[in-house]
């Protein structure tokens, strides 16, 4: 299991593992929000399709409208792996606008948001795409005995949640992450993305290449797919 955080801040992409830093990248412009209804938020897959589904375990997906900094990403992973007081407290500290459990039973029909946005942001489980028990204390002092984790396959697996016409241009996207294998190039983990009508966006996590790196998108830019 892995610690996962991608932040633009307003001047740079900045990627986050274990806590620690990972890259950072300069990059400037105004984002370019998606307001196509036919491009929502999804967790596990690319939402404007193709054979770019991502296939593991994924659990605790946050999404924030600030730039969590560099303190606040580490005391989410220590709050995982060391404190006894709750990962989900320790999210929920920095009222993030989004953040999806997961611990829906098996088969489940909706991903309940816990964050400011409330059930405007459940998501569906679709496709290839289910609940089993992972991730858990006391091994992770900071989940739950009884938490459940999000599976998916690499076929056509996914969690959608609405759009969330994003207006903002400083964001967070943050969970923890599993990976079975090698991954498809361009598979996508957390991706709001829209090519069409609207206006081009693109940012989330996902990964780059044969090599299967973790890579940060932001507005589409170029700089930010390697």
């Amino acid at each position: 299991w892995y610690h996962i955080v991608g932040v633009y801040d307003g001047a740079k992409a900045v990627l986050y593992t274990n806590g620690a830093l990972a890259v950072s990248t300069s990059l400037s412009g105004i984002y370019a929000p998606n307001t196509n209804a036919a491009y929502p938020l999804t967790f596990g897959a690319r939402s404007d399709g193709g054979a770019r589904s991502y296939g593991g375990l994924m659990d605790e997906p946050a999404f924030y409208t600030n730039a969590l900094s560099a303190s606040q990403v580490a005391a989410h992973y220590a709050a995982a792996t060391t404190n006894a007081a709750g990962y989900a407290a320790q999210i929920l500290g920095q009222h993030p606008a989004g953040y999806w459990n997961f611990n829906e039973a098996f088969n489940p029909p909706v991903a309940a948001n816990s964050g400011s946005y409330g059930s405007a942001c459940d998501g569906a489980y679709l496709n290839w795409s289910t609940t089993i028990p992972d991730l858990r204390a006391p091994t992770w002092p900071g989940l739950e005995t009884t938490n459940m984790v999000l599976q998916l396959f690499g076929t056509n697996g996914q969690v959608v949640i609405p759009p969330l016409n994003l207006n903002t241009n400083t964001v967070t996207f943050e969970c923890l992450l599993k990976r079975n294998g090698a991954q498809q190039s361009y598979a996508g983990l957390i991706m709001h993305r829209n090519l069409g009508g609207g206006g081009a966006s693109a940012c989330g996590l996902g990964f780059r290449g044969v090599n299967s790196h973790l890579g940060y998108d932001w507005n589409d830019a170029d700089i930010t797919y390697t």
